[in-house]
């Protein structure tokens, strides 16, 4: 506990430090811009208050910086940016704020996993961020972010995505364009979308994507097609239609199914009693009618199960 001596500093040789989840207090000591041989910081899970000093953009041999879960406000220092052997950067859980650099992705080459999600961020998501082609991690989500996503075609390694509860979008069939610049990558595993301004039909392209095991779209305007195996599939509030395919008992490995708050009409399909993994189903809030199929005691796993606000009749199957 207490404050980070300014005279770590001093400490000319250092390399790393490692000094996260602690309850350390007050603000980060500019002194530890000093440490030229520095690589690794890590000051996570602390109670660390005020901005991102500017003397930690002259640390050139960085390449893990980590200040999420403290309360840091203000804009981050442009020179934090141009530090060019950065592979991770996580600034997540603070109250950071200011648009993302333009160059991003040409300034931040080697970036591997960049994480800025519940933070105050806005303007747009830079073109330029395809150009991080090593890119893996990729989290977002949380700001006040807007405008269209760029094309990301460059980032094939790329295996997790997560833009939700932001204002991207402008509601316009166009929205989606992004999503198939992400048909190249190789492990892509996690696509979180919700809660932002997007419309138009999920393309096929990237429900084909073996290694993607979920999907979150909840709270836009989004028609899904031809889901892939996924294990998770969140696409409450999306304005859907239609029927549930008998198709969906094709997803055995699906564990949580949210599909609430739509305009799903018709039946539950018996096919859904071969997703033998399914733990949490809800339909609710739909137009369906007709019985509860049997079939849906096959599911073993079940452990929550929403139903309501439709027109479903007859008896519960035993």
């Amino acid at each position: 506990m207490g404050e980070i001596p300014p005279m770590l500093g001093s400490l000319a040789y250092l390399q790393d430090i490692y000094i996260g989840r602690n309850n350390l207090t007050g603000n980060i000591p500019s002194s530890i811009g000093n440490l030229s041989f520095l690589s690794s910081l890590s000051l996570i899970k602390n109670r660390l208050v005020g901005s991102i000093p500017d003397s930690l953009g002259k640390l050139s041999n960085m390449n893990i910086l980590y200040l999420s879960g403290n309360k840091l406000s203000g804009v981050v220092p442009p020179s934090i940016f141009n530090l060019s052997l950065l592979t991770n950067l996580d600034l997540v859980m603070n109250d950071l704020e200011g648009n993302l650099p333009s160059d991003l992705g040409n300034t931040l080459p080697q970036l591997q996993w960049f994480s800025i999600f519940s933070n105050r961020f806005a303007g747009h998501i830079p073109a330029s961020i395809s150009n991080s082609s090593n890119l893996q991690v990729l989290e977002l989500n949380t700001n006040h972010l807007q405008g269209r996503v760029p094309s990301l075609h460059k980032l094939t390694r790329l295996n997790t995505l997560v833009l939700d509860q932001n204002s991207l979008g402008y509601g316009q069939v166009g929205d989606l364009n992004f999503v198939l610049s992400l048909a190249n990558t190789t492990n892509f595993q996690h696509l979180g979308i919700g809660e932002n301004n997007f419309k138009g039909v999920f393309p096929k392209t990237i429900c084909n994507l073996s290694s993607l095991s979920a999907l979150r779209l909840p709270d836009n305007n989004i028609a899904v097609e031809n889901v892939a195996t996924l294990q998770f599939l969140d696409a409450d509030n999306n304005s859907l239609s239609g029927v549930i395919p008998q198709g969906i008992g094709k997803i055995q490995n699906l564990q949580d199914l949210f599909l609430g708050r739509n305009q799903i009409s018709g039946v539950i399909p018996t096919s859904i009693g071969n997703l033998t993994k399914m733990s949490i189903l809800s339909l609710s809030n739909n137009r369906l009618v007709g019985q509860i199929p049997s079939s849906l005691g096959n599911c073993i796993s079940l452990n929550e199960l929403d139903l309501s606000n439709n027109s479903l009749s007859k008896s519960i199957p035993p």
